[in-house]
């Protein structure tokens, strides 16, 4: 959590971030790992410079609305393969955004595999 005596432009009164977290480390071998996350990361609204047709920035400034949005994040390593899925906006929000009029995607998920060779 942070917060500051005044906002500024780009510079919110208050942001905040939090997570769980969950570790497992499974079988004699200790091959089966497992890591689990839910979270959540937010800001306050802030003020943002709007620009100008000509491209820069005019002396009016835009209010971005309040940011929130929660993630989810789980990863499974078999000896020496990790497989990770990320969720990211989980609930929707339709108005996360950091500059005035370009919306962001509702929804983003990463994954991937990666594994490590030895020789």
């Amino acid at each position: 959590y942070q917060a500051w005596d005044e906002e500024g432009i780009y510079l919110p009164k208050h942001s905040w971030q939090g997570a769980l977290t969950y570790y497992g480390l499974f079988k004699e071998s200790k091959n089966l790992e497992v890591w689990g996350t839910v979270g959540m990361t937010g800001r306050d609204s802030m003020l943002l410079p709007i620009l100008g047709v000509d491209g820069d920035p005019t002396s009016e400034l835009a209010r971005a609305p309040l940011f929130e949005y929660w993630f989810a994040f789980v990863q499974v390593r078999i000896v020496t393969v990790n497989v990770f899925i990320r969720w990211e906006n989980l609930t929707g929000k339709r108005d996360n955004f950091d500059f005035p009029d370009r919306l962001q995607p509702r929804f983003r998920t990463l994954y991937g595999v990666r594994w490590t060779m030895n020789n």
